[in-house]
């Protein structure tokens, strides 16, 4: 017989921590194929790989962490792109393949758009 039951637990985001914290579990720098990012865009990759990371309670953890003028100077550094990013993103070629690449960036845009 079969376990249908789903493979997965529900935690609160003080038990994800918790168990992070517990574990050592912490942001590394995220890896991705730099071919992959548009020209106009490839100056972001440095923040990317430090920001683009997908998990949101530890992208969260690290805002709070950081530096609220290093926040400011990185969200001025996206938004001076956001029509370029914002066209790579929603490109059909983008989308067909959600590439590491793609996530990077967009979890950096979602650290962007946070501040």
């Amino acid at each position: 017989m079969t376990d249908d039951r789903p493979n997965f637990e529900v935690l609160t985001v003080e038990e994800i921590r918790h168990r992070y914290r517990l574990a050592g579990i912490k942001a590394e720098p995220v890896n991705f194929d730099e071919s992959e990012v548009p020209d106009s865009l490839k100056y972001l990759i440095p923040l990317a790989r430090v920001w683009g990371v997908g998990d949101d309670v530890l992208r969260e953890d690290m805002v709070e962490a950081a530096d609220p003028a290093a926040l400011k100077e990185l969200k001025r550094a996206v938004y001076a792109v956001d029509a370029e990013l914002t066209e790579w993103l929603m490109s059909p070629a983008a989308l067909a393949v959600i590439s590491p690449a793609y996530l990077a960036f967009s979890s950096l845009r979602m650290v962007a758009d946070g501040v």
